[in-house]
């Protein structure tokens, strides 16, 4: 029993870093083709992907990081804290 509950924890913190990926992927991409679909820029470096994804990387990927980690935390206190005896 104990070896079922330790892999459905482990299940369940994969899971979380996979959905917190795909977050991250669409939010990356509606940021770069939000930016780019506007009027050009006129620094020619400011209108390719590359440099919009180094802008997202800066700008939003802290928040993003941060969520990440406040979010396994929590999952980790509240599923890997022991039963209490009464």
């Amino acid at each position: 029993m104990y070896s079922s509950l330790k892999k459905q924890r482990r299940w369940i913190f994969f899971g979380t870093l996979i959905l917190w990926v795909i977050g991250v992927g669409c939010h990356a991409s509606y940021y770069v083709y939000s930016v780019l679909s506007g009027s050009p820029s006129p620094d020619l470096y400011a209108n390719g992907v590359g440099f919009q994804l180094i802008a997202f990387a800066l700008v939003c990927l802290p928040m993003w990081l941060l969520s990440l980690v406040l979010l396994l935390v929590a999952e980790f206190s509240i599923l890997c804290r022991s039963p209490t005896r009464v």
